[in-house]
């Protein structure tokens, strides 16, 4: 058999099985959605989760796995351009009416956290400054921002977790979009007042900068599960591959937000900013003046909103 045909045979081995495993979990996560929506439980389906998990090893995570890095790396060019995304000007819109919709929040894009993933098989040499007082083993960082509906929007992973998430920040990609000029148009009103970045929630620890918001909390905005015991480069693949397919179950489903914005043809170019464009873009986002400022519109606007009859709770 030639190398060509040999390749494409591997090709559609791994295709039909991203496909199986992926209708596979869509199928089960719909059930579960019309089973909640239903408020009635279905009999339990037997679902060999003890096979499941045999077949799992041993197509990844043993020493000689079927499907190696490479495996994990074509599954994100498959689906990454789609299904980890960055905002598009269609995206915005949708994200901005639903935080309204649901919380009166103008302006918010997501919200934003660390969360620490346990590596049990870190090398000894590693284990220092990967390993913090409150886990029992060395840990990674992952930084994620998720909208209401869950959707996972941007995700950092494999920062040693002996870093704060202040250093996480400033190694992250988070704002590089905005930062080159590439991001789509996020500008909001709040009080009637014009701010020009949307913002992320956050909790005490991060900066007062223009693009965050610390007293306003929506703690269901995370979801993440704490897993995992591969080796570094092996935990990132697995990490960026459970998001695709997270999010693509959430777009089956027809709970995203965003889910019917996207576009193929649809794809942010690269303006040749300078070096003192860049700086002029990263001042404004770091901005503390625009923060406390935003601070205090948001409050008279939330009051606006609740005299309005609004209501901050999700939808049922």
């Amino acid at each position: 058999m030639s190398s060509d045909s040999s390749s494409s045979s591997s090709d559609d081995i791994l295709n039909d099985m991203i496909i199986e495993v992926t209708h596979e979990t869509i199928n089960y996560s719909r059930e579960e959605a019309q089973s909640s929506t239903l408020r009635t439980r279905k009999p339990a389906l037997e679902r060999d989760w003890l096979g499941a998990h045999e077949r799992l090893m041993q197509d990844y995570f043993c020493e000689n796995p079927l499907y190696d890095d490479e495996h994990f790396r074509r599954v994100v060019f498959l689906y990454g351009r789609r299904y980890l995304r960055m905002l598009t000007v269609a995206d915005v819109p949708l994200l901005y009416e639903a935080n309204q919709r649901i919380h009166g929040f103008p302006g918010m894009l997501g919200s934003l956290n660390c969360t620490d993933w346990e590596w049990a098989t870190c090398p000894t040499a590693w284990k220092g400054q990967h390993h913090r007082g409150d886990h029992d083993c060395p840990t990674l960082i992952l930084q994620a921002v998720a909208s209401q509906d869950l959707w996972i929007w941007h995700a950092y992973f494999g920062m040693a977790s002996a870093n704060n998430d202040i250093a996480v920040l400033q190694s992250s990609n988070l704002l590089d979009d905005v930062i080159d000029g590439v991001a789509p148009d996020t500008s909001f009103y709040a009080n009637d007042v014009e701010y020009k970045y949307g913002y992320y929630l956050t909790y005490g620890l991060y900066s007062e900068w223009a693009t965050f918001v610390k007293t306003l909390s929506c703690p269901d905005d995370e979801k993440i599960i704490r897993q995992g015991y591969l080796k570094k480069s092996k935990m990132r693949n697995v990490m960026y591959t459970c998001i695709i397919l997270h999010n693509m179950i959430l777009d089956d489903s027809g709970r995203a937000f965003c889910g019917e914005s996207y576009d193929e043809n649809n794809q942010p170019t690269n303006p040749l900013l300078t070096y003192a464009e860049k700086e002029v873009i990263r001042a404004k986002i770091r901005d503390r003046n625009t923060h406390h400022n935003f601070r205090v519109d948001m409050t008279v606007h939330l009051l606006f909103y609740r005299e309005q009859g609004g209501d901050d709770e999700d939808d049922e």
